[in-house]
This record gives structure tokens, sequence and C-alpha cells, in this order.
């Protein structure tokens, strides 16, 4: 939803910054002009009109790198998640594999039987990891 709002917005700021590069006279007139009696007198020169305009090309630049790193950062984050949920899913269905051999326990000094080895649950390990399972289903 931030990556949504913030592009949303980063399209704005462009299309004022766009409109700036196409037509600073006309933002002028639509902007600034009202402030003044005769705004015919005060309008800028065409040099300040073309600063405006490499200014405007400037910060389009600027906003074009912004918005390409939210979306580059959404996309990593992504699959850095992704890839965490496929180790913790590979992870989990290794330690519930079920026991194909009796494991070997030496006896210690004095004793005269093994152990208990605690005997998996009987369902399966896709059942026991299904909440970690990467794809739904």
């Amino acid at each position: 939803m931030f990556l949504v709002v913030m592009l949303l917005l980063v399209l704005v700021i462009a299309g004022g910054l766009v409109v700036s590069v196409v037509a600073p006279r006309r933002v002028w007139w639509a902007t600034v002009a009202w402030r003044y009696a005769d705004p015919a007198a005060n309008e800028p020169s065409d040099a300040a009109f073309t600063a405006t305009r490499v200014v405007s090309v400037l910060a389009l630049g600027i906003v074009a790198v912004v918005a390409i790193s939210f979306v580059w950062n959404d996309y990593t984050a992504g699959r850095e998640d992704a890839d965490r949920s496929r180790h913790y899913y590979q992870q989990c269905l290794a330690d519930h594999r079920p026991l194909t051999e009796t494991p070997f326990v030496p006896l210690a000094p004095g004793q005269t039987a093994p152990p208990t080895v605690a005997t998996p649950s009987e369902a399966p390990p896709e059942e026991q990891c299904a909440e970690l399972s990467p794809t739904p289903g």
C-alpha cells in the first residue's frame, strides 16, 4: 500500500514538473500572475522561463530516481521474503522427516538399556509444516 501511495505522489509531482517543462509561461500565468495589477508588465523574461525548464528537467530526473528506488526496494524485499519463507519451510521439512533407521545410542557406563528416542509424529512433514509453505494449498 505504501508503494502505491508513494507512486501516486511521484506521478502528481512528475505531472506538475512536465507542465513546467512544456509550458512555463502558462504555469506562471496560472499560479503567480494574479498577484499583480498588471501581470503582463511583471511577466518574467524568456531567460527566466528557460531556467524554469532546466530546473524542472533536473527535478524530473531526481523524481525518476526516487520512483525507481521505491520500486526496486519493494521488489527486492519481496524476493528476500520469499527466499526466507522457502528456507524456513525446507528446514521444517528436514526437522520433521521420519527416521529411516534407529539411531545408534551408546550406553553410558552403568546403563543397562538405551535411552528412549522420541518418535516423530504420525502426520507427514508436509502437513506439519503447512503453515510455512511458500505455496498456498
